[in-house]
């Protein structure tokens, strides 16, 4: 067995997904455990989504939010073709729903806890 982790710069778009799942491919008799982490500069996005939330900036951290939600949805469409991403559309969809429920939530109280920072920075992985 053999432990690959993926994130950042080697996850951060469809071509680097596609090299990370060729060097997978080419360990499958190791039987690998694969870990994968945000794509590039997706933390710190959500970090400043939950910081303008925080601050009470409702607008500008939806704003924030769809457009990490536009940047997945792109990323899969690529690798999945339009088929399997019909079908993963709504997974992904609910995902960023909850992500926005969340912002909102934070927005309205007009604090950010380190509770609810983790719990935004969570939505990356």
């Amino acid at each position: 067995m053999i432990v690959m982790k993926f994130g950042g710069t080697s996850v951060e778009d469809a071509k680097a997904i596609n090299r990370a799942a060729q060097i997978v491919k080419g360990r499958l008799d190791q039987r690998p455990v694969v870990v994968v982490s945000a794509m590039a500069r997706i933390t710190d996005q959500l970090l400043e989504t939950a910081r303008a939330a925080g601050s009470g900036d409702r607008k500008s951290a939806l704003k924030l939010s769809r457009a990490l939600r536009e940047r997945h949805y792109e990323t899969a469409g690529e690798l999945l073709g339009t088929a399997l991403f019909t079908q993963f559309h709504g997974e992904l969809g609910a995902d960023f729903d909850e992500l926005e429920e969340l912002i909102r939530g934070i927005a309205a109280v007009g604090e950010l806890t380190p509770r609810t920072t983790d719990q935004v920075a969570s939505y990356g992985e």
